[in-house]
């Protein structure tokens, strides 16, 4: 499993609790194991859709990266909270793909 992989399987661990826990949710998964990834650790296939979420997760800036998050996030409708938390999802269904192609190879 690579590092980018395993990131992304913390993040979706911590995806849990009850409807108003997401804007928790995200904000931990991501402070916590998604923020320190860089494109040149997840496969070429999903650098675009990392840099849409990096994107769509820091669009409202702040002092420092974890208050930017925060302040991005509480902005957010639920409705892109869940389509945000969808992406990571499929970010790290992806990557297992990915993964598991590169083994058999």
């Amino acid at each position: 499993m690579s590092y980018a992989l395993y990131k992304f399987h913390k993040a979706i661990l911590s995806l849990y609790g009850t409807e108003l826990q997401r804007r928790q949710w995200l904000t931990s998964s991501y402070v916590h194991h998604i923020i320190h990834l860089r494109d040149n650790d997840l496969p070429e296939a999903v650098r675009g859709e990392f840099s849409e979420l990096r994107q769509r997760l820091t669009r409202i800036r702040a002092d420092g990266p974890t208050a930017t998050l925060e302040q991005t996030v509480k902005a957010m409708d639920n409705a892109e909270i869940n389509t945000i938390i969808d992406r990571i999802i499929a970010i790290y269904d992806a990557m297992q793909r990915c993964d598991q192609t590169a083994q058999q190879a």
